[in-house]
């Protein structure tokens, strides 16, 4: 009698935790599992830009992305934004995902900025067959190549004598003047 008792006191307890483990959080309705999405990662390395990052206009920038799934693959796509202004394709795959692809990767070279000063947005998308979709992005921010002064150019801090500008902006080109407020550090 006692191991008929202590048997079922033991499926209680069980059936008890196992009903009481679906709940969520107590307000009664179950936990539904979050739908895995793709995952779009950075890859960092030699010659690689993995985070957001200000270039010399005139230099070489990669980007390298994985993309990695816990469903096939369906379709993926980068595009390019200039200064905020609408986004152009840069690859897309519509079709080109064969049943039991499930990483990717993609390498995006921009080669040179086509103005002085930009601030360019990769945005990296990948879809999988369950219709989920993840992003990423990552922005490029290029400015003017660097201008070396000659021997007969001084250059002076932010207290220059007055009637002087005090510095250059090497991303406009223009000259500072520690008399205007927006300049002071």
């Amino acid at each position: 009698m006692k191991k008929l008792v202590y048997s079922i006191s033991l499926l209680a307890a069980v059936a008890a935790l196992t009903f009481t483990g679906c709940k969520d959080g107590g307000s009664g309705g179950t936990v539904t599992p979050e739908t895995p999405t793709p995952s779009i990662s950075f890859v960092a390395g030699a010659n690689l830009t993995s985070i957001d990052a200000k270039v010399i206009n005139s230099d070489v920038v990669s980007v390298k992305v994985l993309i990695t799934s816990t469903v096939d693959l369906k379709d993926a796509n980068i595009t390019q934004s200039v200064n905020g202004g609408a986004s152009t394709i840069v690859v897309d795959s519509d079709t080109t995902f064969p049943n039991n692809i499930r990483t990717a990767t993609y390498t995006v070279v921009l080669k040179q900025s086509p103005n002085k000063s930009d601030v360019i947005t990769f945005t990296f998308k990948a879809t999988d067959k369950n219709a989920t979709t993840g992003t990423k992005s990552i922005k490029i921010t290029t400015i003017g190549a660097l201008v070396e002064f000659s021997n007969d150019h001084i250059v002076y801090n932010k207290q220059a004598p007055v009637g002087f500008n005090s510095a250059f902006d090497i991303t406009s080109e223009d000259d500072l003047s520690a008399a205007d407020a927006s300049n002071k550090l």
